[in-house]
């Protein structure tokens, strides 16, 4: 099977590249720089001779251009604005842009919410151009918001992408979709990337991956700079990103689901989710009273060297040990 490559060598690494046909999500959370992944992206595609067709629901001509123009081909990039007539509302400051050439192609969406419209452009352009064109669509968060139809907005994931012979970024705004949105949005797509920071660092997970053999790629790993390159290394021996997976695997151990565990630690469903999958890490007190509701020692979550799940783990008998008053 043919791959694309992110322009990133740690990436393709990470994901044995991308392969040719794949929707490729990322859920990012705020303050997140993702400015360097599509600068790669875009910078890789015109080393190749691909175009680039960045459509943007969520920044300016203006904006988008300054930000890769240093990286971009003249001849291979085509920008579709969904801004300036969309969240941008028509205002004469974003309309200017059209009063001045533009070093790149730009096709200007003036009715960005009729999505039947904004369909036919998009289709338009695949008809017009050699297959290997790669696509950037920089918020399905926009999307959602200018349309107001969470189903027509996953829905509009490209399905050609295997017949033109490239891939697509989809760029998510986690915390502004509801989790039945995400849920649906990882069924039909076939790669979902999150990034997101914790204590000053930023951390790269995959949530789906298809047909990748890696047995750590759905753990976290750290993103580091270094040299100006991006360099992803594994964090599994880092005990903050282990406590998801031991609580998950005490609650399985016990036969008791997500919703009673939930229950009984008076959350809801979807934030102990979240702690299983390390995405959020428990306070203290979420802590105590996690090992309370699996009646275990606390200790199991700081074992020193040898791995949780490679010794027995100690189960607190109520005569041992009161955690009334936690």
């Amino acid at each position: 099977m043919s791959t694309i490559s992110s322009g990133i060598k740690a990436l393709d690494s990470y994901l044995d590249g991308f392969y040719v046909g794949e929707n490729i999500v990322w859920e990012i959370e705020s303050a997140i720089p993702f400015q360097y992944f599509i600068k790669e992206f875009v910078k890789k595609a015109s080393e190749d001779k691909a175009y680039i067709i960045y459509v943007s629901f969520n920044h300016s001509p203006q904006t988008i251009i300054s930000i890769i123009q240093a990286y971009a081909d003249n001849n291979y990039l085509i920008l579709v604005d969904c801004f300036s007539c969309g969240k941008g509302k028509k205002d004469e400051t974003f309309l200017r842009f059209y009063k001045n050439s533009s070093p790149f192609r730009v096709i200007q969406i003036e009715t960005p919410s009729d999505t039947q419209y904004f369909t036919s452009i998009i289709n338009d352009i695949e008809d017009r151009l050699p297959t290997g064109a790669r696509y950037i669509f920089d918020s399905l968060t926009g999307m959602q918001d200018l349309w107001n139809d969470e189903e027509l907005t996953y829905k509009f994931l490209c399905p050609r992408l295997f017949d033109l012979e490239t891939v697509a970024y989809w760029i998510l705004e986690k915390d502004a979709h509801s989790a039945t949105f995400r849920a649906n949005l990882r069924h039909i797509t076939q790669v979902v990337l999150y990034l997101y920071t914790r204590r000053d660092k930023m951390y790269i997970k995959a949530l789906k991956a298809n047909n990748r053999e890696r047995r750590d790629l759905f753990k976290p790993h750290q993103l580091l700079l270094k040299s100006g390159q991006i360099q992803i290394e594994s964090v599994d021996k880092d005990k903050h990103f282990l406590i998801g997976d031991i609580v998950k695997d005490l609650r399985t151990r016990l036969n008791i689901n997500q919703r009673e565990l939930a229950q009984r630690l008076d959350v809801t469903p979807s934030f102990l989710s979240q702690i299983e999958n390390n995405q959020i890490s428990p306070s203290v007190h979420s802590l105590m009273q996690i090992c309370k509701s699996l009646n275990v020692n606390p200790s199991v979550f700081f074992a020193d060297k040898i791995p949780y799940n490679e010794k027995p783990y100690e189960v607190i008998k109520s005569k041992d040990k009161d955690f009334s008053n936690m």
